[in-house]
């Protein structure tokens, strides 16, 4: 597993790459927090995957369904991260080049 996980952050090419892709795929949507599901944007931004990688569209996805009525987004850490989790949420978005609307 740590050997995917590396190979999806250097974004290397091969087996590796593909599946760990392909496990954090099969992870039940239900069963991401709004936290993680940022994480997961941020670390694959960072990677340098874009738009075109089926789990950062399906993650960005979720992401923006799980936003609240005021904008903001639940943290399964409790209500003092939610600012921090809006901003890396903004952030992950944004990275990607989402726009409102």
């Amino acid at each position: 597993m740590a050997e995917m996980m590396k190979a999806i952050l250097k974004k290397k090419p091969g087996p590796g790459l593909e599946a760990g892709l392909e496990l954090l795929a099969r992870v039940s949507p239900d069963s991401w927090s709004a936290d993680r599901l940022v994480d997961l944007g941020v670390a694959l931004h960072g990677a340098g995957f874009g738009t075109g990688e089926p789990l950062v569209t399906s993650a960005l996805r979720r992401v923006v369904a799980m936003q609240r009525d005021d904008g903001g987004w639940t943290s399964e850490y409790g209500t003092d991260r939610e600012v921090d989790l809006a901003l890396r949420a903004l952030s992950a978005l944004l990275g990607f080049g989402a726009t409102s609307g």
